[in-house]
């Protein structure tokens, strides 16, 4: 799965999203106002779940290559789209909420990367759902 396209919103705009646990799908029946973050080629997602205290958890780690720092709202939610038009939602109207870092890389070669990394991550209960608009 690769994810072409990252949106970013106010984590509050989630708050009349329906969350399926049983099918790990989010349904949104009203306006949700993304935006599009500029990223630089495809954004890289790494997903894994473990128990811990017979407490199941999943973990969520998001990389984003950025041409330049940008201001994210806090708290933040994100919306993954993949190569094949799947949505999935990467953050919720409550806690835990997600964590987001910017590092900025200048490099002395120019065979390496510049520019900005956003790191996005999440550990808790919730997977990753697929988002559905309504």
């Amino acid at each position: 799965m690769h994810v072409v396209k990252v949106e970013y919103c106010k984590a509050q705009h989630l708050n009349a999203v329906h969350f399926s646990r049983r099918s790990r799908k989010a349904y949104a029946n009203q306006f949700i106002p993304w935006a599009l973050l500029c990223s630089i080629g495809l954004a890289s997602l790494e997903s894994k779940e473990e128990v811990k205290e017979n407490v199941l958890l999943h973990s969520h780690r998001l990389t984003v290559n950025l041409a330049e720092e940008i201001k994210l709202p806090s708290p933040l939610a994100l919306r993954l789209t993949t190569s094949t038009g799947q949505q999935f939602l990467l953050g919720a109207a409550h806690r835990p909420f997600v964590d987001a870092s910017q590092a900025i890389n200048f490099t002395a070669r120019p065979s390496e990367r510049s520019g900005v990394t956003l790191t996005v991550s999440y550990t808790g209960r919730e997977p990753l759902f697929e988002f559905l608009e309504e």
